[in-house]
């Protein structure tokens, strides 16, 4: 086990407690593409919706994906994602702006090939229960690369988060079986986990923005294996509420009402008094 992680929970106990009651106050929290998908009335419907959800998921916060995403199901709902004739670019590209209002996003232009692509994967792999079955995670993790722009290279977050949404059980994902395989699917980084490790856990001490990548996955899953031991996506799930955008304030701020309720106030530089 790499020391950073695990020597940093020794050295700091009282961050752990506080962290690990952090995250029990988010675990009852629905993942907002779960929340979404859960609306499908069909399990490859619920399952196609999980895959796009995790695909359009790159330079969104917490709200604007839940929002971009509803709005889609809305417009184009069930099996419309897969069936054909598929809708036209520029009518997903109005949906998405009407959803983000005043906002905008990096990656507009390729959203309609990100829906196209999910639906062309989903007609490809009918029933997807029977394709998850068969797959352990790993050849999972190969196929979704089918995917435009789920990702290509070796971390592959997008597909990681895809995979525990299909398998975790609710409220953080679908609960479905996967086939068992002896790979380990490494857990995805949130900005909210990557916002905890730089400003209080172990990579304050390292400067956790010069990390390599590699590093900032192996360090950062081990974090979530010392917090949640029996379910680590628990901690990676609930520490994307950390100093995340919401309504008006940051969730974890809005949760908690005052950020003196919250367990890490004390270690907090951005709580408020």
């Amino acid at each position: 086990m790499p020391k950073t992680a695990l020597r940093f929970a020794r050295q700091n106990p009282h961050i752990v407690k506080a962290t690990r009651d952090f995250i029990s106050e988010f675990t009852s929290i629905v993942d907002p593409v779960v929340k979404v998908a859960s609306l499908a009335e069909s399990e490859d419907a619920q399952m196609a919706w999980v895959l796009l959800g995790s695909v359009i998921s790159q330079d969104l916060s917490y709200l604007e994906l839940e929002s971009i995403l509803l709005a889609l199901f809305k417009a184009f709902p069930n099996k419309s994602l897969w069936e054909t004739p598929v809708p036209k670019a520029s009518d997903l590209t109005e949906v998405i702006q009407k959803a983000l209002g005043k906002e905008s996003w990096s990656l507009l232009e390729q959203a309609p090939g990100m829906f196209w692509s999910v639906g062309f994967f989903v007609r490809k792999h009918l029933p997807l229960k029977s394709w998850l079955e068969s797959r352990t995670e790993e050849e999972l993790w190969r196929d979704l690369g089918e995917i435009y722009f789920m990702g290509k290279k070796r971390v592959r977050p997008k597909a990681s988060s895809a995979i525990y949404r299909l398998k975790s059980p609710p409220p953080l994902g679908l609960g479905l079986p996967v086939k068992e395989g002896d790979c380990f699917l490494r857990l995805p980084l949130s900005m909210g986990a990557r916002r905890f490790m730089a400003f209080i856990g172990p990579g304050k001490e390292g400067e956790f923005s010069s990390w390599t990548p590699e590093k900032k996955q192996t360090q950062t899953n081990e974090w979530f294996k010392i917090l949640s031991p029996s379910m680590p996506i628990q901690s990676a799930h609930a520490l994307t509420f950390f100093l995340e955008p919401g309504q008006s304030e940051y969730l974890c701020r809005e949760h908690f009402r005052l950020c003196k309720n919250c367990p890490l106030f004390s270690y907090c530089s951005y709580g408020k008094a």
